[in-house]
């Protein structure tokens, strides 16, 4: 045994944790609140809006003898092999999904680049914010570990290019899903706070060729108004987001031009928010804050309207209740975000005070209050130093 592994076998737990952190390579990707669009967004060419926050999963990767992967959050500690394009995991167990498919991905790419495998270690670590709300936080866990894992793994090989990444988390998120999404998750975990409009599905096909090629996605960067005070709260119930995706998706097929109708007015609304959104960075005046609330409610009513229709659970009496009664206790503006139900409650607040009053209620009916704050930014190559935690659209640099 030579020196240098002689050392490393001998040191204690402590020492090889702190060589791990000192040494590798360290990224991390943000949770993410789909604010506008969790229905709409499915079909091409509409809008939605994302905004990303301090919740974040940390990858780390160093220089190793053979391909090792631990991710607690998926239960998994396990060596790999790839061999004839297949990543091969020791460990194959369902939870480990994500995991094999982001290095899969990564894997095909270099290899159809002729750049040459180096085995590395990665470890994943989640920050608390995402096992709040009884585990599930409705921040997109799963999406963040994918670009985390990605962005890591692509960097120990020497690549540095966000739209590879990206491309390669898409591809990895839908594989290990099972079925091609939207996409906006795992885009606002790459780029940050946006504007974002799917790509077409068969893009997913075209990988690896595509992946260093344009796809056919809009993605612009828009930081949430620095003025509006940020609340979320989670239900304990819980929602099934695949349930309700699939009724409306029936529905769908029952009466298109009925759905189409409504999509359409739903994006409208959707594009004149996110137009008034970005209006309150520039000019911050009653006017435009009431009509970026016009439009935003006109948004939630028809998001409502497609629940009705669909016999999908997007925003339930109770629910609708408790949002109207946060209007009167503090919220400037209050949905069920992403695909709704009982998962998560978001507001926007003019004033602290209005945010705390809020706070209070939501505490009193039973939500658990997520302790996260928006950063507006996306995946981060962290290097020697942490990522900043606590920053705010008010404090952001």
């Amino acid at each position: 045994m030579d020196e240098k592994k002689r050392k490393t076998a001998t040191m204690s737990p402590a020492e090889k944790k702190d060589k791990f952190q000192t040494n590798a390579i360290r990224v991390s990707a943000p949770g993410r609140v789909g604010l506008i669009g969790g229905y709409s967004i499915l079909d091409k060419g509409n809008t939605s809006y994302s905004f990303t926050v301090d919740a974040r999963v940390h990858a780390y990767v160093i220089t190793a003898g053979t391909i090792r992967i631990k991710a607690p959050q998926f239960r998994l500690d396990t060596t790999a092999v790839w061999k004839d394009g297949t990543l091969r995991f020791e460990q194959d167990v369902p939870a480990a999904a994500f995991a094999k498919a982001a290095l899969q991905a990564v894997f095909e790419y270099l290899e159809f680049k002729k750049i040459a495998i180096r085995p590395f270690e990665l470890e994943t670590r989640s920050d608390p914010a995402f096992n709040q709300g009884g585990g599930k936080s409705g921040l997109g866990s799963s999406a963040a570990a994918t670009v985390a894992m990605v962005h890591g793994a692509l960097l120990h090989h020497g690549v540095n290019d966000l739209k590879i990444t990206h491309h390669a988390a898409q591809v990895a998120h839908c594989r290990a899903q099972g079925k091609v999404g939207s996409g906006y998750d795992v885009a606002a975990s790459v780029f940050g706070s946006q504007e974002y409009q799917r790509f077409t599905p068969a893009f997913i096909d075209g990988f690896p060729a595509n992946a260093d090629k344009p796809w056919d996605y809009f993605v612009r960067p828009l930081p949430v108004p620095q003025r509006l005070h940020f609340v979320l709260g989670a239900f304990q119930e819980g929602a099934s987001t695949p349930g309700m995706v699939k009724l409306v998706g029936a529905w769908k097929k029952e009466q298109p031009k009925k759905y189409a109708d409504l999509m359409q007015e739903l994006d409208d609304a959707n594009v004149d928010t996110t137009a008034y959104m970005e209006q309150l960075h520039t000019e911050n005046t009653e006017e435009n804050r009431c009509l970026f609330r016009d439009f935003f409610e006109a948004g939630r009513a028809l998001t409502r309207q497609l629940g009705e229709n669909s016999g999908a659970p997007i925003e339930p009496a109770d629910v609708q209740k408790l949002i109207d009664e946060s209007m009167e206790r503090g919220a400037f503006v209050c949905k069920a975000p992403g695909a709704g139900g009982k998962d998560n409650l978001v507001a926007f607040c003019l004033t602290e005070k209005d945010a705390q009053r809020l706070k209070a209620f939501w505490k009193k009916e039973g939500l658990t209050l997520l302790d996260v704050a928006i950063q507006n930014e996306g995946v981060l190559h962290e290097k020697a130093q942490s990522v900043q935690r606590g920053l705010t659209a008010k404090n952001r640099p």
